[in-house]
């Protein structure tokens, strides 16, 4: 069971990192602007 979740996320993290890295980005932009 914890492998296969190890699986999923080794194969999803690399998609996932650059969206959560832009939300991360927008959210530091729009609170740093206003």
């Amino acid at each position: 069971n914890f492998i296969i979740l190890l699986n999923i996320f080794l194969t999803l993290g690399p998609v996932l990192f650059p969206v959560v890295l832009t939300i991360i980005e927008n959210a530091m932009n729009s609170s740093a602007g206003y």
